[in-house]
């Protein structure tokens, strides 16, 4: 728990040192896209999470290691901005595929983010009354191939 303090806090004083990051509006633009993350399943072992974002939602898959989508849900969002710090929002989930197909939840899961070049860092379970643990994500922006054209 310290250690989380103590990033939230290195990451919080060194955005004031950073006065041209991006407002949401500009972050929307740098979020679309899709991102990865690796994580750990009790059930799959080592997985690889993506998240592709659109203009108002996300759609979330769990890839195993052999390539097979164990579980998807498409998730809406929205960013904002309270004093200094940014708050990607998400609401209206429902899972597609896994083990709680079908199941939809209207709750609002308010997250604190940062972008900062290919890296988006995401804050969950710290706001009051918050039923997520603490825990802070690093999703890696996805690049889109070379095309021939740029060749």
């Amino acid at each position: 728990m310290k250690r989380l303090l103590l990033l939230l806090i290195i990451v919080g004083w060194s955005s004031h040192l950073s006065a041209a990051d991006p407002a949401p509006e500009e972050d929307l633009q740098s979020l679309q896209g899709k991102w990865v993350r690796q994580m750990h399943d009790k059930r799959a072992g080592p997985v690889t999470v993506e998240q592709e974002l659109t203009k108002d939602h996300a759609d979330v898959k769990v890839i195993d290691r052999q390539g097979n989508v164990i579980y998807r849900h498409k998730v809406k969002f929205r960013l904002q901005r309270l004093e200094d710090v940014n708050l990607l929002v998400y609401y209206d989930l429902e899972v597609l595929e896994g083990h709680k197909k079908g199941f939809k939840q209207k709750t609002i899961q308010p997250c604190i983010y940062r972008l900062k070049g290919d890296r988006l860092y995401v804050a969950e379970g710290l706001v009051n009354g918050d039923s997520f643990p603490p825990q802070i994500l690093v999703w890696w922006k996805v690049k889109p191939p070379a095309t021939d054209a740029a060749l």
